[in-house]
């Protein structure tokens, strides 16, 4: 299964992206934390 066939997955993925970024204080990687 493909996180892009996911819905919500226009959220998640922005989120994925700043946690590599090192940008864990976005709404993104807040809703990772909490999935």
């Amino acid at each position: 299964m493909d996180l892009n066939e996911l819905p919500g997955s226009e959220l998640i993925l922005p989120g994925l992206e700043d946690l590599y970024e090192g940008r864990n204080n976005t709404i993104g990687s807040l809703l990772i934390s909490l999935a």
